[in-house]
């Protein structure tokens, strides 16, 4: 370390041990609670032991400085916190369209399953290798022990019945508004 940082260094100890009252004054005025305070009074000094070699030697202009670090280190931490609250924010708008968009997924999920349920059982077992368990047409055949033609026929007639079942519970009943 040179001679004027340990220089400067000393200053800085002596310039915050005499304002650190007042600096966390300062930050109470401008704060909401003794909590933030505390924090910015210390996020200040870790400010001011990086700066030291641009701490002025003059004793009232050294004052200044560290009100002028403390002012930005407030500054910077208001910046953050309407930055914070803005994506607390976007965070709820968007779990609010998440839930409601589940809400609806949800809803076609149990739809869906009951029609799945309703397929005549070598059907519902092909649906549910395909769809369910990601099985290709073919892997599903070989482990349903069918031909893979036979699989590919239940496997329309079980895409036809799936649009018929799902067409009448989503479509309104009479005297329904849609």
């Amino acid at each position: 370390m040179s001679e004027l940082t340990r220089a400067r260094s000393t200053q800085l100890t002596e310039l915050v041990t005499t304002n650190s009252t007042s600096l966390l004054k300062y930050f109470l005025r401008r704060t909401e609670n003794s909590e933030d305070a505390a924090d910015l009074l210390s996020d200040t000094y870790l400010v001011a032991w990086r700066q030291v070699r641009t701490l002025p030697s003059d004793p009232e202009s050294a004052r200044m400085w560290l009100f002028g670090v403390a002012q930005n280190t407030l500054r910077n931490h208001r910046r953050s916190t309407r930055r914070r609250a803005a994506l607390v924010e976007a965070l709820r708008s968007n779990i609010s369209k998440v839930a409601s968009s589940q809400t609806d997924q949800s809803d076609r999920r149990i739809d869906t399953r009951a029609a799945i349920s309703r397929l005549p059982g070598p059907q519902r077992e092909l649906v549910l290798l395909v769809y369910g368990d990601g099985f290709s047409l073919e892997d599903a055949a070989k482990l349903l022990k069918i031909p893979a033609s036979t699989a590919r026929s239940r496997h329309a007639s079980a895409k036809e019945s799936l649009a018929n079942l799902l067409a009448c519970t989503t479509s309104p009943s009479p005297g329904e508004s849609p």
